[in-house]
């Protein structure tokens, strides 16, 4: 586990810390006009989590540590943390580092910083089983703290643990009422690892329904696939492949369903676009 260092960063982590968190220079003017006057910032962006609107809640501690960089004071731990979950449950593991980093650093003794010191032993690879173990216990002595529960889930899917995921995420339903779209998107691949892929689909219509883009389309083709609804799969594999048409891995994946059907030449179709794709991605490279 990382060392129990307290210590303050420097106003230039500060700005890379916020820099790096900052992906749209345009904050959402309503927020604040959509949620109780009373709630605090990170209560208002905790709300829009629960109902399903991830990105407002994003915009919304994102524009606290816009505000915080302008005015050189030291961003709140507790939205660096919030900010850090939110990256880490998109899984860009990357961007989420630094920040986890600031929050345990900043104080490796609360219950977020020893969390935040433990995902970064994961995902580094450091003492897995058992930081993993100690994360879970963690959350099973704050059992109210549904951003601590999320980032259990999510290290369930990392680190390949389905029945785990499974549990974790149910629990996270039931808290959030519809819950942000990446909560859907990987219970449904937790679900579809176990064959429980009737399950996994309601979860996969509620992703397309928050976030209709190419990655929940290809998530639900992959279910619909599981369950042998290759009419609907494909109608999700053309949307998907239509949005983000130049992705490899997208046309791939239908490729994959064609072949469980037993249909070659809708198979041998598709992967010429596939490897038309990963040779036009080469010859940039070159």
């Amino acid at each position: 586990m990382l060392n129990h260092i307290q210590r303050f960063p420097n106003a230039a982590t500060v700005l890379i810390l916020v820099a790096l968190f900052i992906t749209v220079s345009a904050r959402a003017a309503d927020i604040a006009s959509t949620t109780a006057p009373t709630q605090t910032p990170r209560e208002r962006a905790l709300a829009f989590v629960a109902a399903g609107n991830q990105r407002a809640a994003e915009h919304l501690i994102e524009g606290l540590l816009q505000d915080t960089a302008k005015n050189h004071v030291r961003p709140h731990v507790e939205d660096v943390f919030f900010a850090a979950v939110c990256r880490r449950s998109r899984f860009e593991i990357q961007q989420a580092a630094p920040l986890f980093k600031y929050v345990n650093e900043a104080n490796s003794f609360t219950t977020h910083g020893q969390a935040a010191g433990l995902i970064l032993e994961i995902d580094s690879q450091k003492n897995v089983d058992a930081d993993f173990a100690t994360l879970d216990e963690l959350w099973s002595h704050n059992q109210t703290d549904p951003l601590l529960l999320w980032m259990v889930a999510v290290q369930c899917r990392s680190l390949k643990k389905p029945d785990i995921g499974v549990n974790r995420y149910e629990m996270l339903c039931q808290l959030w009422n519809p819950g942000p779209v990446l909560v859907h998107q990987t219970y449904a691949n937790l679900l579809d690892e176990l064959h429980r892929s009737g399950e996994a689909l309601v979860h996969r219509q509620m992703a397309v329904k928050i976030e209709p883009q190419y990655w929940s389309y290809d998530g639900l083709g992959n279910t619909l696939t599981a369950l042998g609804r290759w009419v609907e799969a494909d109608a999700a594999y053309a949307e998907s492949t239509r949005l983000a048409p130049n992705q490899a891995w997208l046309w791939n994946n239908w490729a994959i369903s064609k072949q469980a059907r037993g249909d070659t030449a809708g198979m041998a179709e598709l992967m010429v676009k596939v490897r038309e794709l990963e040779k036009a991605v080469a010859a940039r490279g070159n």
